[in-house]
């Protein structure tokens, strides 16, 4: 029997080459999302230990503690953008997930379209071989039946055994009676 080939293999391929694609392209934005809050994050620690050194340095000139408000004011700036900019990515990575569920549902019909032929596949070779079971098994039934019958008659007949065939030429022998059959026995025991 033929090997199973699935007609829409190379559709399938392709379905699944798509989804992995929209998945890269889906984690590529993950990523950048996340590097995006990390910044932020950074920011955020580097303002906060700003802001432990400068309470600990009392007594600074007015210029530095200007300076130093432009600093935490630039970082919270660079925050906002920062937002901003995840917010911004975050509708591409909702329609980057709309895009992947969609790929990977496109895929999945034809898994599951291939499972069922290849079930509709199996199915049918294991019924292929159970019918091709029975014939060589009736063939073989068939075939020790006329091999029995073509015998039969040769086994109904007995051979004739040397000692039970009669020459001829002899008389035939008549069947002895019980008394002549306990005679020869006597004298066959007695002369022992």
């Amino acid at each position: 029997m033929k090997k199973f080939k699935f007609r829409l293999e190379s559709v399938l391929k392709i379905r699944t080459m798509k989804a992995e694609e929209e998945l890269r392209n889906l984690s590529k934005i993950a990523g950048s999302i996340n590097k995006l809050q990390n910044e932020i994050v950074n920011n955020d620690k580097e303002a906060a230990h700003s802001i432990n050194q400068f309470q600990s340095s009392v007594g600074q000139d007015i210029n530095y503690i200007r300076i130093f408000d432009a600093y935490l004011k630039r970082l919270s700036l660079q925050n906002d953008n920062l937002n901003k900019q995840i917010k911004e990515q975050q509708g591409a990575l909702a329609e980057s997930r709309k895009k992947v569920i969609e790929a990977k549902k496109e895929a999945e019909v034809l898994e599951i379209i291939k499972t069922k032929q290849f079930d509709e596949y199996y199915n049918t070779y294991l019924k292929r071989e159970k019918a091709e079971e029975e014939e060589r098994n009736n063939n073989l039934f068939i075939s020790k039946q006329k091999e029995a019958e073509y015998e039969k008659p040769y086994k109904e007949s007995k051979p004739i055994a040397e000692s039970e065939q009669t020459p001829s030429s002899s008389k035939p022998e008549r069947d002895k009676s019980e008394y002549e059959k306990l005679q020869e026995y006597v004298d066959t025991y007695f002369q022992k």
